[in-house]
């Protein structure tokens, strides 16, 4: 969630949370220059993710870390969020 607040400043906006997202949240969130998804939450689920239309990372470099007992259809959701992170960083 952090890259896709810093990548696009819509993300959030108009949900409960976004009274959270102050000036200098923003301005702190903006100095991190990578991040790391261990066992990343599938953010397609709006259960995990309250703004499914705009979480879009398109700058932030990303490394996601999964396990060797994931199951197929995580696996295969985790699979298909990396590689839409992935095709926005060329």
């Amino acid at each position: 969630m952090i890259a896709a607040i810093r990548d696009n400043p819509d993300y959030l906006v108009g949900t409960e949370d976004a009274h959270l997202l102050t000036e200098d949240v923003r301005e702190t969130i903006g100095k991190i220059g990578a991040v790391i998804a261990d066992h990343p939450d599938p953010m397609l689920d709006p259960k995990q993710n309250p703004d499914i239309l705009h979480w879009n990372v398109t700058r932030m470099p990303v490394m996601v870390i999964t396990g060797s007992k994931e199951h197929a259809t995580s696996l295969n959701l985790k699979l298909f969020t990396t590689l839409m992170i992935l095709s926005h960083m060329t």
